[in-house]
């Protein structure tokens, strides 16, 4: 059976495990990560794919690398974690929207949906996005 959702790379899949090994050893802001080599062969995956993995975090706010220092657990981590998840759910809602087919295109294929619930969502959305800690 074909699944509907997009297929995961390597490199995200690693930038999950990374997440999850950072929250597991309870590593704050400034805390060093183990070394591209050591995290290549912690996930049993190439180095081209740690980097790509990395990267991704950074992109996020969860790490930041210091070139020639190593790479650090940012101060913002803990908080970027709902920008994470969000940016997830955004994806999944986008990607859901270019799959409803041809009577959704033209001229209104980028309006957001009129139907109240959505409309809720997407505030809700919204508001979680800015931080104001509201609940979705």
């Amino acid at each position: 059976m074909l699944s509907n959702q997009p297929r995961k790379t390597a490199a995200t899949v690693i930038a999950g495990k990374i997440q999850s090994y950072i929250r597991e050893n309870d590593l704050g802001a400034g805390s060093k990560l183990p070394s591209i080599d050591e995290l290549s062969e912690m996930f049993s995956v190439s180095k081209a794919t740690v980097r790509e993995a990395l990267q991704q975090l950074v992109a996020v706010g969860i790490i930041d690398i210091q070139q020639g220092s190593g790479t650090y657990v940012t101060d913002s981590a803990a908080t970027n974690l709902h920008r994470t998840i969000l940016a997830y759910i955004l994806q999944q809602y986008d990607s859901g929207r270019d799959q409803r087919g041809p009577h959704h295109s033209g001229r209104n294929a980028n309006r957001v949906s009129c139907r109240p619930d959505l409309i809720g969502r997407d505030k809700r959305l919204a508001r979680f996005a800015e931080g104001d800690g509201s609940k979705l």
